[in-house]
């Protein structure tokens, strides 16, 4: 949200309306891409993958994260990935690329897992918390963020889901290059300025998330790539 505050802003000096109103208005896993194309919001300022495939219907800034997908689990289960998971209960969030590409791996390594979906991600870790799934699937920044939000965090485990990662960007509208400009210099700017590192320290390091070394990546060459390899 604070990089999206910063756009706004840089939109405001661009048009010289320092009296720009801002209209927040929630969206969801299932809805976030429609609310752009049908012109209801300009910004979708969330934990948005840029995939290829989304790239025909939206325009994406340039990538704000990449996040790896992850699992939670009780600690006295002991699961430490996918694989320890075979025939057992699985949460992710309807919606996602993330639950796309578990099932694709369930199927593709015949693990067995009953998938089921919620609609946001706390409802999904809801399960877990109530013992109703094993795991829940889904990009590790969003689970360090519920498992520091948890009654008790100690009881949870998180492990690698060894699945493609998550370019995470701002959505906005297909296109309108001039647009797009100004969301992506504001962006680069505090990419230059090193002023990025700070805003993730104050948000990450309470949840013990180091910056990765992609990430770093992707500071340092700016990109709107949709194509996870491209983070490699």
């Amino acid at each position: 949200m604070e990089l999206c505050t910063r756009v706004v802003d840089a939109i405001r000096t661009r048009l010289k309306a320092p009296g720009l109103e801002v209209v927040l208005r929630p969206v969801n896993a299932a809805n976030r891409t429609a609310m752009v194309v049908n012109d209801i919001v300009d910004l979708e300022c969330g934990s948005t993958t840029n995939t290829l495939e989304r790239q025909k219907e939206v325009a994406f800034s340039v990538t704000t994260f990449v996040a790896s997908v992850s699992l939670v689990s009780k600690k006295a289960a002991q699961i430490n990935g996918l694989q320890d998971l075979k025939g057992m209960t699985v949460a992710s969030t309807a919606g996602t690329t993330t639950i796309k590409a578990l099932e694709e791996s369930n199927r593709a390594l015949g693990y067995g897992m009953r998938l089921i979906t919620r609609k946001d991600h706390a409802d999904a870790f809801a399960l877990v918390e109530s013992d109703r799934a094993a795991a829940f699937v889904m990009d590790d920044v969003l689970l360090y963020g519920l498992v520091a939000a948890a009654k008790d965090p100690s009881v949870f485990a998180i492990a690698g889901a060894d699945l493609p990662v998550q370019p995470y960007g701002i959505v906005l509208r297909k296109n309108d290059p001039a647009f797009k400009k100004v969301v992506d210099d504001a962006i680069v700017d505090l990419f230059k300025t090193g002023e990025i590192f700070q805003i993730y320290r104050k948000w990450f390091d309470p949840m013990h998330l180091p910056m990765s070394p992609v990430l770093r990546r992707a500071i340092a060459a700016p990109t709107d790539s949709g194509d996870p390899a491209h983070y490699r």
